[in-house]
């Protein structure tokens, strides 16, 4: 099942102001289109809903960044997937911050080492996701060969055979679930790395790389 849903419209261009709005333009402009679309006003709810959106995207100051940053409206799918990213990214150079010193980051490939650290946990969540739906597969065929081959003596009892194989399944759908948001939120935040280049000194610095790729698997936990 997809999780795409139809993008919500740009918040400058719904309340036709430019990204140089001050807080007095964005409200102006939003009371002149509620003045026309509230449906207290009558006007079409569908029609006012937006307008709605875009005002409060802009007339808070957090969320009006992360859209300028973004693109993404703060409370979406994706916007969710992106701010999870964005921690993400976040801990691992604060990870790798503790690592090295500030002589030390000036010789390190900073969006490099993120990148791969990314990549490298992205892969082991894939493999995860495999052997996830091999097990699936399996238990389903068990639940198969149960429900022709096994009866019990009394039809009112619960069938405890059925009920773990059911609960397994349950816990399959669970890690699935956990596996296929972690890949799509790495994948985000590569994208995002994409946007930033260091321009470390190229002179070799094996102590620290040495030491950062052999603490990976504890640095990114949650990843």
């Amino acid at each position: 099942m997809t999780r795409k849903q139809k993008k919500p419209a740009d918040p400058y261009s719904t309340l036709g102001v430019d990204r140089a709005a001050t807080k007095d333009d964005i409200k102006k402009a939003y009371y002149d289109l509620a003045k026309r679309h509230h449906p207290d006003a009558g006007g079409d709810q569908d029609a006012f809903l937006p307008v709605k959106l875009a005002y409060e995207t802009l007339a808070d100051d957090r969320k009006r960044a992360f859209y300028d940053a973004f693109g993404e409206i703060p409370g979406t799918a994706e916007a969710n997937d992106t701010g999870a990213a964005v921690q993400g990214l976040q801990q691992l150079f604060l990870n790798l911050l503790r690592q090295t010193t500030p002589d030390g980051l000036k010789r390190l490939d900073v969006v490099g080492s993120l990148r791969r650290t990314l990549e490298s946990e992205r892969a082991k969540n894939r493999e995860a996701l495999k052997a996830i739906e091999r097990d699936e597969q399996q238990l389903a065929a068990v639940a198969e060969v149960l429900a022709a081959k096994l009866t019990a003596a009394d039809p009112g009892q619960p069938n405890l055979f059925h009920q773990a194989v059911r609960t397994a399944l349950d816990q399959c759908a669970a890690q699935r679930l956990a596996a296929t948001t972690s890949i799509r939120v790495q994948d985000r935040a590569i994208e995002i790395l994409t946007g930033f280049t260091f321009d470390f000194d190229k002179e070799p610095s094996l102590t620290f790389a040495g030491t950062f790729f052999a603490t990976t698997s504890t640095a990114t936990g949650g990843w």
